[in-house]
């Protein structure tokens, strides 16, 4: 399934038969889900090209909101679910903000800066 959501709404509902994908009040895709893979959530990734136009990968760890880094031309978000996988593309970049410290000092938790 693939959707331009230019101008549109984007919704998620979840419940025991799964994680529906809403669109403008119409749902449109159900992930059915299991306990053991919900849980992990949606991981975040910046699509980035330097002046010379080449792809820019950070590393692990590193500060989406670093200065010196290009500006993301576009932002994911990806998850597998019940072996489906998921991708929801933004056009610029999802802002974040630091969160926590997962218990190893050197994994961040990142939550929306809305």
């Amino acid at each position: 399934m693939r959707e331009n959501l230019e101008e549109r709404k984007l919704d998620f509902e979840k419940n025991d038969s799964g994680l529906h994908i809403i669109i403008d009040s119409n749902e449109v895709f159900c992930f059915p889900t299991a306990k053991s893979t919900t849980e992990k959530g949606f991981t975040l990734a910046y699509e980035r090209f330097n002046e010379n136009g080449v792809m820019v990968f950070p590393g692990s760890g590193a500060d989406p909101n670093d200065r010196n880094l290009p500006e993301p031309t576009r932002s994911f978000l990806r998850n597998i679910i019940d072996g489906n996988l998921i991708e929801i593309y933004f056009k610029g970049k999802i802002p974040l903000k630091f969160h926590s410290w997962m218990d190893e000092s050197y994994f961040k938790y990142w939550t929306l800066d809305l």
